[in-house]
């Protein structure tokens, strides 16, 4: 989720992470632009399990695998009070699923007090919302507090931690003794995003071990959750959480962070009000500094959406390589299309991203199952890379 712009966005997906094996790096220079048209096509064979997913695809074909649309049980119901009421029902019991999925969590009693209370400082809102009031419940900071303090234990690392990396291998022996070099690793590969959706960084992260807001613990919690409102400023309380999940993801990431762009910057998104500002103060103290790639959105006449095409990779380390990177246009034509290509991603996300990483995991389990009727260890089948490099600088080079 992104305040401003983004955050809206975000909250609309229904769910919502270790970037792909980086190719060496082309020399670096000292100067922050464009990529020539060699590091262009290099980026391009590296883009990871999107593109690859694609070209074998086809674009006459079915993708891997589809997600069953869920129907909306709020179709039938003619009062808008009414629809608010089922929906906050409804995403109120995905949120206490995916707590209780978390062992950690589950078993906090002040963790779950705090959802609880937050869960009732939205309701007030939504309430308000329905009944066509312009006014706002003030923001419960103490609750978003109470519920980051609880993410962050050191039995959570929320803010580093893939939801579903942790919910698979909670039970295993020694877990919480592994948590912490895990969480290491994950943060020398973060990315974060702007403008088109979670789908490309998170499918990226699935091949290695990256971690994305969206598919960390903290984030997955309430990703796509709007709780019935109309907007999430329609909810001190809810804008006020994700400001705090947006913060805290960015200042555990170390190394090279990926920034992964539509079309350039643009001043009101996360990145620029949030994430980028928590990670210039960590420059030489953590971070060394953030890859920018730009997308172009180029639509496909077969499948009539959008693919998106690496186009620019710049390095920034200052105020002003970030201001210096290329604005993106802002004018109508601009939004319409970044709403088209916001819209498309959340679809990949829930129709091929999330069900392929669900596929695998079903895959791991039936092998560990068939493994453990002819004693073989479980650790036999697991689905991991070898090796995973930590995020490096995506130089400029020369012609």
């Amino acid at each position: 989720m992104r305040l401003h712009a983004d955050v809206e966005s975000r909250s609309h997906r229904q769910s919502r992470s270790a970037s792909t094996p980086r190719a060496v790096a082309p020399p670096r220079t000292e100067t922050t632009g464009p990529a020539d048209a060699r590091t262009i096509a290099a980026l391009q064979r590296t883009a990871g399990n999107a593109a690859v997913a694609r070209a074998l695809r086809g674009p006459g074909d079915a993708p891997v695998q589809r997600a069953p649309r869920r129907s909306d049980s709020t179709d039938s119901v003619d009062s808008p009070a009414l629809r608010a009421e089922v929906t906050f029902d409804r995403e109120k019991k995905v949120l206490w699923d995916r707590v209780n999925e978390v062992h950690a969590l589950s078993q906090n009693p002040g963790f779950r007090k705090a959802v609880a209370a937050f869960l009732e400082a939205v309701h007030a809102d939504v309430r308000l919302a329905a009944g066509g009031e312009t006014r706002t419940t003030e923001a419960d900071h103490g609750v978003v507090d109470a519920i980051i303090t609880g993410l962050q234990h050191p039995h959570v690392l929320g803010h580093r931690l893939q939801y579903r990396w942790y919910v698979r291998n909670q039970r295993n022996e020694g877990f919480h003794e592994s948590l912490a070099a895990r969480a290491q690793e994950a943060a020398s590969h973060g990315s974060v995003w702007s403008k088109l959706g979670a789908a490309e960084p998170i499918e990226r992260a699935q091949v290695g071990r990256a971690v994305v807001l969206e598919s960390s613990v903290q984030g997955y919690l309430f990703n796509g959750l709007l709780f019935g409102l109309p907007n999430w400023s329609a909810s001190p309380t809810l804008q006020a959480l994700w400001k705090q999940l947006s913060q805290t993801y960015s200042r555990g990431l170390e190394g090279w962070v990926d920034a992964h762009v539509l079309e350039g910057r643009d001043d009101t998104s996360v990145l620029a009000t949030i994430e980028w500002p928590e990670l210039r103060q960590r420059i030489g103290r953590g971070v060394e500094g953030m890859n920018v790639v730009v997308y172009r959105p180029v639509r496909d006449p077969d499948r009539g959406v959008h693919d998106l095409e690496p186009v620019d990779m710049y390095q920034v380390r200052s105020d002003e390589d970030f201001a210096a990177l290329p604005a993106v246009p802002g004018d109508q034509a601009w939004r319409d299309r970044q709403t088209a290509v916001d819209r498309e991603q959340k679809t990949r996300l829930t129709d091929e991203v999330e069900p392929r990483e669900t596929a695998l995991d079903q895959l791991a389990d039936s092998l560990e199952q068939l493994a453990a009727t002819h004693g073989i260890a479980k650790e036999m089948f697991r689905f991991r890379l070898s090796e995973t490099p930590a995020n490096t600088p995506h130089a400029t080079m020369d012609a």
